[in-house]
């Protein structure tokens, strides 16, 4: 699908909370994502029928050559640290292959709690060439309308990747026999794509590899901002949380589904990582629903703490300049109240820098880029290819995927064509993901997309015992 057509699918509005589809974002954007370079994360809303819905599609690519895994069993293994890893231990074999185009793909595993469905692949072929490449994945369940799907991306070496498939299914009503068809492709390769038929239909017994998830009714409702919010239940499984919200607005604007950001805390005052995933309007009585993934482990926390925060058109991100030459703010060490316009080859941005700090890459190992007042990311390691930093206060990990490089020519060095998945340490907290391979003996700053300061108190939310 060209990105012509993709636009006529998908309306954008920029009253959306805009981290909801960053990833898709850079999956929409891709044929041209090396010539355009605005970070500023939009969110999509999709007409159908009466009812408005959020979808997304999180694309990871890694053009980077891995260790390649022979015989690999279990695909999962290749995604560890990342947010889907833990479905590995309740992953159900399949290994059904299609061929077509000098392509195999191979669906290896699949496994499935009540709010997700995970699927991994494995595509090998002369055609599958490239840095940037995408594997499209489309997953029909009987008895499931998916609002959301994701996925990642891994090379394994010359012509083989990996690819993790997910999608939501809070809304389905599965049967006990689930028949099930899944669509692979196009494939695309540093913006080419290649089609061809790799349909697969199979189907398999629901609790077979269903596992359980414990749904806690909460129905209790906070009065903020002119908006009676309701939570409405909260689902729990090894794998992952999901907590549905809705609310009944006093405008009669419907897309206003994401003026709100809302950050949730464990029993200890962490913070968890979450994000929406969807959103639906009510036509008949303009109540609005939204549902957020949490994507950290609260089985062991006695309750959790939803805080609603306003913030102005659900944007969460700084932005600076008009119209069409505004852009994120991108913040960097030393930050300070200037603001210098960079021109980089295809483009500019915005920073927040001074000018005269740069580093070595080892240099660059401990210091502190304030991304708002309040709010700071800490690198703690850098190597040829690979960088780990560590979060103080709040931060959507997805927005580390904005990194950028800047070297004392003002050359940026960013994540449009090297970008991954996040690999999360859980003991430490520290967060692993891959940079562009850098010149060592050159100085560089570091720049990370900034924030609003945020204002809010945790009596604000509503807390949610989890038994």
């Amino acid at each position: 699908m060209d990105d012509k057509n993709i636009k006529e699918c998908i309306n954008i509005s920029n009253k959306l909370d805009e981290s909801i589809l960053e990833g898709f974002e850079r999956g929409k954007n891709f044929k041209k994502e090396s010539k355009r370079k605005n970070k500023i994360f939009k969110s999509a809303i999709k007409v159908a029928g009466m009812v408005f819905v959020i979808t997304a599609g999180v694309i990871t690519v890694k053009p980077e050559l891995v260790e390649a895994i022979p015989g690999v069993s279990n695909v999962f293994e290749i995604f560890k640290g990342r947010e889907n890893y833990k479905y590995k231990e309740y992953a159900k074999g399949m290994e059904i292959v299609k061929e077509d185009n000098g392509v195999s793909i191979k669906l290896q595993e699949i496994a499935m709690d009540e709010r997700k469905f995970v699927a991994t692949f494995i595509a090998e072929g002369e055609e599958i060439y490239g840095n940037n490449i995408d594997v499209q994945i489309n997953t029909n369940l009987e008895g499931v309308e998916a609002n959301t799907s994701s996925r990642e991306v891994i090379r394994l070496d010359k012509n083989k990747v990996a690819v993790l498939h997910s999608m939501d299914i809070s809304d389905g009503n599965l049967n006990d026999i689930i028949n099930t068809t899944v669509n692979c492709g196009g494939i695309i390769r540093d913006g080419d794509e290649l089609n061809g038929n790799w349909e697969m239909k199979f189907k398999f017994n629901r609790d077979d590899i269903l596992v359980n998830t414990k749904n806690i009714k909460v129905d209790r409702e906070i009065n903020f901002s002119d908006e009676i919010l309701k939570i409405e239940d909260l689902m729990i499984s090894p794998l992952g949380s999901t907590l549905n919200i809705s609310f009944k607005s006093n405008s009669s604007d419907k897309d206003n589904i994401g003026k709100f950001h809302y950050i949730i805390k464990d029993d200890k005052g962490g913070f968890l990582n979450s994000y929406p995933i969807s959103g639906v309007v009510n036509e008949e009585d303009g109540r609005k629903y939204i549902r957020l993934d949490i994507a950290d482990d609260i089985t062991d926390s006695k309750y959790i703490n939803m805080i609603p925060v306003k913030t102005e058109e659900g944007n969460i991100y700084r932005e600076y300049g008009e119209g069409k030459d505004s852009r994120l703010l991108n913040s960097t060490i030393g930050s300070g109240n200037e603001i210098i316009k960079i021109k980089t080859k295809d483009n500019f941005g915005y920073y927040n820098i001074n000018k005269k700090e740069f580093y070595k890459l080892e240099e660059l190992v401990g210091k502190e880029i304030k991304v708002n007042k309040t709010n700071s990311i800490v690198i703690k390691n850098i190597n040829d290819n690979e960088m780990t930093v560590k979060i103080n206060g709040y931060y959507d990990r997805k927005n580390l995927s904005g990194f950028e490089f800047i070297d004392e020519d003002l050359n940026v060095f960013d994540g449009s064509s090297e970008a991954s998945g996040l690999s999360v340490d859980d003991k430490s907290g520290e967060i692993t993901f891959k940079i562009p391979k850098l010149d060592r003996s050159k100085k560089y700053n570091i720049a990370f997309p900034s924030i609003i300061d945020l204002e809010y108190r945790d009596t604000e939310g509503i807390k949610i015992n989890n038994n």
